[in-house]
């Protein structure tokens, strides 16, 4: 390139600020060793400084310094109106036009600025070269091996996750089948012990029976030879007891010892201990004994017990069928309503199931599983399960369906009514289809027994059916020989008696409800008469629907309706 001739080459130019205060004007000085542009004012500073006295400072010419800001080629002289910037003083480290270099610069180190530009241009030439040949190389190796150890990493942690997942679902089969083991063993161990239970159960229940023949083979002998029943526990004279120990009050009777010792002798495989049985000697009744301790068990009954009102409440119905379900709570009936409701002892209405179409419900029937039994007005007998859902189980036309009953192995009994003569009580299957057995009882004479069977119950081995209006009845299951019959004329009332509801405690003695005297008889399981509770004594009048809450923690609660209101009332024994 010819002396003298400078390429046009531009680079964006900035206005050069102080450094000291950053004022635009008069930054007419330049610190070499700082290196740093100054004002007159920051100058003065500066030069005062006694850290920076010794800096060399220098008046700034040009607008612009080679190491401060942006410049370029043939840039005119600011000083020198109409000359360009054509050296560069390495010394003053400033451009400098050619008045400048002859008045301020002539005896400094100074070189054309063209030439400067270029060796900059080289020098960083170089630099570009040296980076693109060695560092930006070397950067870009490790930025790659970077990328693949991330790469690698990114592929580690992928196959430590589905790792991690397979394991996880392993330890959710394995969990899961240990619950299956657990739930297995659990309901193993449960059966067991259910069937323990009920084998223990059974055998008491056998041991029972065995004791209640020995108490009336003993009963007949202590009539029959005349000998006198000297201690009397009337709290439950229906029931024989040879123990004094037992946490339930029970009646017992002190007795002599040749009948303790036939009692021993005849309770054969029943366990006993002598410490558990009472012994008093007695003597034979004499002729002409003035007092006599011989008390008839039926004709004295039960004078110091009594029931007694607990609570009560207003339902949405009158209560003709109640079966009491378990806790606390029991479903009612009314013979005009399509609907069945489950109550409370509080008198909450839980819930109801609205049979459509039935023309009311005549009586229940609870099973095991919760589900319920209806008889209904328009000649069914339908099946409702725990969830509602309906099904007709027996079409019992011509006869309507009064009272309704489960047997220990929930066949359905039902009392079949409406024909007059012809009335009787039929034994279904538990699904309803077949009939097991129908019973008709008959007397003597072949006259009709059954002459309005309206409810039904299952006491022990015994039928026992109410005649609407009319007695209680006891039929044996299998031969619909009558036991025995209860016509309420023990109680001596003034009124004829009406039986309408009935049920039976954990004593398997009877409760009947009589509309008319409103009262209820307590029967033993042979319809002997031991009590007579007057409910109008509380408030209870036509007492109709009556179940036994077993459940109950205090002991039978009793609950029972009105045929004269809503009012469902709550009773309980009085020991």
């Amino acid at each position: 390139m010819a002396e003298g001739v400078y390429p046009t080459i531009r680079f964006p130019q900035t206005t050069v600020e102080c450094e000291g205060c950053g004022a635009e004007f008069d930054v007419n000085w330049f610190c070499k060793n700082c290196p740093a542009s100054l004002c007159d004012a920051c100058k003065e500073k500066h030069s005062k400084d006694r850290l920076m006295k010794k800096h060399e400072v220098v008046l700034r010419t040009g607008s612009v310094l080679w190491t401060h800001g942006s410049w370029k080629l043939n840039e005119p002289c600011q000083k020198h109106k109409g000359n360009d910037l054509v050296t560069y003083c390495n010394e003053c480290k400033t451009p400098c036009c050619l008045i400048c270099t002859e008045e301020k610069h002539k005896t400094h180190d100074w070189t054309r600025l063209n030439t400067k530009y270029f060796d900059a241009e080289s020098l960083l030439n170089a630099l570009v070269d040296d980076l693109s040949k060695s560092s930006i190389p070397t950067i870009q190796n490790e930025t790659s091996n970077l990328k693949q150890k991330i790469d690698s990493c990114n592929e580690d942690f992928s196959r430590v996750n589905s790792h991690l997942n397979i394991v996880e679902d392993e330890l959710h089969k394995a969990l899961a089948q240990s619950f299956d083991v657990m739930r297995k063993d659990l309901s193993e161990k449960q059966s067991k012990c259910i069937s323990k239970i009920n084998e223990k159960i059974e055998n008491f229940e056998s041991q029972i029976k065995e004791i209640e023949i020995l108490i009336a083979s003993t009963e007949q002998k202590i009539r029959a030879g005349g000998l006198d029943l000297i201690e009397y526990n009337p709290e439950c004279p229906q029931i024989l007891s040879c123990h004094s120990d037992v946490s339930t009050p029970v009646p017992y009777f002190v007795l002599n010892e040749g009948i303790l010792n036939e009692i021993k002798s005849n309770l054969g495989k029943i366990n006993y201990d002598d410490r558990k049985y009472k012994t008093l000697d007695v003597s034979v009744k004499q002729e002409g004994d003035q007092k006599s301790s011989i008390q008839d068990v039926g004709k004295v009954g039960m004078p110091d017990l009594q029931i007694e009102k607990i609570s009560s409440f207003q339902a949405d119905i009158k209560g003709r069928s109640i079966k009491p379900v378990g806790n606390d709570t029991a479903w009612l009936s009314w013979h005009s309503l399509d609907s069945i409701y489950l109550y409370d002892s509080s008198g909450n209405k839980i819930k109801s199931v609205t049979i459509q179409g039935s023309g009311g419900i005549l009586g229940m029937a609870v099973q095991r599983s919760g589900d319920i039994i209806v008889s209904c007005r328009d000649d069914a007998v339908r099946h409702v399960s725990v969830d509602g859902k309906i099904t007709t189980l027996i079409n019992t036309a011509p006869f309507i369906p009064q009272g309704v009953c489960l047997t220990d192995t929930e066949e359905i009994v039902v009392c079949m009514s409406g024909q007059k003569d012809k009335n009787h009580v039929v034994l279904y299957t538990p699904d309803g289809k077949s009939k097991v057995r129908e019973i008709k009882a008959r007397g003597k004479d072949s006259k009709q027994l059954l002459t309005s069977p309206y409810a039904v119950v299952i006491n022990d081995d015994q039928l026992v059916v109410v005649n609407h209006h009319c007695n209680v009845m006891s039929l044996d299951q299998q031969s619909s020989e009558v036991l025995w019959v209860y016509d309420g004329k023990q109680a001596k009332l003034d009124v004829q008696f009406t039986p309408l509801g009935i049920c039976n405690d954990k004593f398997s003695n009877l409760l009947v409800t009589d509309q008319k005297n409103h009262c209820i008889h307590y029967l033993d399981r042979k319809g002997i008469l031991i009590k007579v509770f007057m409910t109008k004594n509380f408030g209870l009048q036509n007492p109709w629907g009556i179940g036994v809450d077993n459940e109950w923690i205090k002991g039978d609660r009793i609950w029972c309706g009105s045929a004269n209101s809503q009012e469902i009332f709550l009773l309980k024994y009085l020991k």
